[in-house]
Formats: C-alpha cells, structure tokens, sequence
C-alpha cells in the first residue's frame, strides 16, 4: 500500500491558486510568484487572492471572469485571459514581458490596456471590433497586432 503524505500549508496554497514556483506576500497583502501561475479551465468567477508580481506566465483563460481585480500589475511571461466575460481590460497587468491575450471575451472598451506589451497582442472576437490604431494609441507593443 502506497503511502499518502500530507501536503504542508504551503503547498496546498500553492496548489489552489495554480501557483508554479515559489511565492512571497508582501506588507500590502500581494502575492508575489517567481514562476508562473496556470488557472485555466477552473471555471473561476473571480481572481481568489491579489496578486503582485509574477515573473512567468499568468494564464487565467476559459473560465467565467467578468472582472480582472486582484490581477498581478506586471507579468514577465504570457498574460492570458482569453475565453472569459470581461467587457473591460480594467486591473489588467501595467506591463506583460511576452504575449497579452484577451480574446473572444466581450469587450466594448480597451480601457485598463497594458501600457507595454513586450510580445504578440490578441484582442480578436471581443463584442467590438477594435483596430491597431485604437490599441497603439494606449499601448506599446512590441510584437505583432491581432485585433
């Protein structure tokens, strides 16, 4: 018979938040990730716990947010929100180091856009079409526009 070891404190917050790497909460109550955190598919209605920096990825796509609060403020990897209900980019990370994905969501505004986007922007099958104008007159992106 196999033996189950009881998961630490730690680990088991690390496990329901989707936290890949190791993490830290500062003074104001934020969670800090060196790593990456990966929440697809979890049917969330909300973002569970603020979140600071991440370093790596932030993947929270396919599930039911109408809302990015508690959203990290930078991400250095992949920030993705695809496949949600948002109708506003409000709380969106201020800078993504790679890639920025919020497509097939219901957006109307870009208001909340990242101000630098390092790779590759998604905003395509949003409630309003927006065109590449709209976003590089809020947003610096360094890589390639699919609206």
């Amino acid at each position: 018979m196999k033996h189950l070891e009881m998961t630490t404190e730690e680990e088991q917050f690390k496990m329901d938040n989707g936290i890949y790497g190791t993490y830290t909460i500062d003074k104001e109550g934020l969670c800090n990730v060196d790593g990456d955190v990966n929440l697809r598919y979890w049917g969330l209605r909300e973002i569970g716990i603020p979140f600071g920096a991440v370093s790596g990825d932030f993947l929270y796509d396919y599930n039911l947010l109408k809302s990015l609060k508690n959203a990290p403020y930078y991400v250095g990897g992949f920030f993705s929100c695809h496949y949600n209900y948002l109708t506003t980019l409000e709380f969106a990370p201020k800078t993504v180091g790679k890639n920025f994905d919020c497509s097939s969501n219901k957006l109307t505004i870009l208001e909340g856009l990242p101000k630098t986007v390092g790779g590759w922007f998604f905003c395509y099958g949003n409630q309003v079409r927006f065109i590449e104008e709209e976003v590089q007159a809020v947003c610096l992106v360094g890589g390639k526009l699919y609206v």
